[in-house]
């Protein structure tokens, strides 16, 4: 199994947020069971072409556009997961460059305060 190597522990110019969401107890229940939270890390990233363009999806789920990515996977480092979640949901191939944000998530249950989240980890990238 590979350790995930958090990206704050060697960059000191990595931006750290904070982020939570309030869900009632029935959908606080839901969210513990996604795939984000069971893997407790997600990547996207921001991959760029040479003439500088951001490639992003148009999700209507999302109500818009989004940045590719998805959640960690055992056995892979955190690039390798910006690599495969990008290359999936896109079908293009990206190297990646450096993780440049990280956000701590989580939705609270409004009647217990207990939570369950995952660390973000933005990456940015370039287009193969």
């Amino acid at each position: 199994m590979t350790l995930i190597e958090d990206p704050r522990d060697r960059t000191d110019d990595i931006l750290v947020t904070e982020s939570q969401e309030t869900l009632s107890p029935e959908q606080f229940q839901e969210a513990r069971k996604s795939e984000a939270v069971t893997a407790g890390w997600v990547v996207v990233a921001f991959a760029f072409d040479e003439a500088g363009r951001v490639l992003v999806i148009d999700q209507p789920w999302a109500d818009g556009w989004i940045l590719p990515g998805g959640a960690w996977q055992p056995g892979e480092t955190l690039a390798e997961t910006a690599v495969r979640e990008v290359g999936e949901e896109t079908g293009v191939a990206v190297s990646p460059v450096a993780p440049r944000a990280v956000d701590e998530f989580a939705f609270v249950n409004e009647r217990t305060g207990e939570t369950a989240g995952w660390t973000l980890v933005v990456r940015l990238g370039l287009v193969s």
